[in-house]
């Protein structure tokens, strides 16, 4: 592959599935990638974090299209799903558009872990006892 910019084909909760569609890709000459594989296996169970992402390069759309057509290949409807919704919302997030969901994701949470909670106000009763003068 040259530098060809990797477009994504669909996502999955399972791997296995994701890795079937590499698979099915992969006989039929397409080259492709899992995009999200460490973060899907490490946080899904806490955060949903678009599940295991299938890209190829954008050149070969032409192909993975006649497949489509032929019904060789059939992909989720994925329009209504979290984790399209939430990839959506992370792309849109201001942080450098070459950086993977992955690295985005990672450095949101970090900003978020860096924030200091509030501090704890003292209560009017502490405040009023402050200016009672003692006889």
């Amino acid at each position: 592959m040259n530098d060809d910019r990797m477009v994504q084909l669909a996502s999955y909760q399972v791997e296995e599935e994701a890795l079937d569609l590499l698979d099915l890709l992969s006989d039929h000459g397409i080259p492709a990638t899992i995009r999200n594989s460490y973060s899907a296996r490490m946080l899904s169970a806490f955060v949903d974090v678009g599940g295991f992402i299938v890209e190829v390069p954008e050149s070969v759309r032409p192909q993975v299209q006649e497949l489509i057509d032929s019904g060789e290949l059939v992909l989720p409807d994925q329009s209504d799903e979290p984790t399209t919704r939430l990839t959506q919302w992370v792309t849109r997030l201001p942080l450098p558009a070459q950086w993977s969901l992955e690295k985005r994701l990672t450095m949101l949470l970090l900003l978020l872990k860096k924030k200091k909670p509030p501090k704890v106000l003292p209560s009017v009763g502490t405040l009023l006892g402050a200016f009672v003068i003692r006889k």
